[in-house]
């Protein structure tokens, strides 16, 4: 996507103000992250409470993503802020990634079909 980006804001005449267009791009990678995690909510209703495991970890995976975005785009120094390879970035990706499965996995055995002994005995 950025060799795609680079090569049309060659193309077209802008990448000199390229800085203001990957801003734009982080600020609407943003909105969308928090857009799709406010709709889920919505269109789970009380159901959400079943899926809440595994949206606690994809929001734990946007807090690692997003400013990892910004700082690969360097809009992080345009703004003042720097998010480097800290200590905390390997545990949020890692234990980001392990709530989700963990959430993941919890909601397969709550919705495990019942085995019927003849199901049983066929296996």
């Amino acid at each position: 996507m950025t060799e795609i980006g680079r090569d049309m804001a060659i193309a077209q005449g802008w990448y000199d103000d390229r800085r203001e267009a990957q801003a734009v791009s982080v600020v609407v990678l943003t909105a969308a992250a928090c857009g799709t995690l406010i709709s889920l909510r919505l269109l789970l209703g009380p159901a959400w409470l079943k899926c809440r495991l595994t949206i606690i970890g994809l929001m734990m995976l946007m807090a690692f993503i997003l400013p990892r975005t910004a700082t690969f785009h360097h809009v992080a120094a345009t703004i003042g802020m720097e998010f480097d390879d800290g200590p905390i970035n390997f545990p949020l990706e890692c234990g980001a990634l392990c709530v989700i499965a963990l959430g993941s996995s919890r909601w397969r055995r709550m919705h495990r079909q019942p085995t019927t002994p003849e199901q049983t005995s066929s296996r």
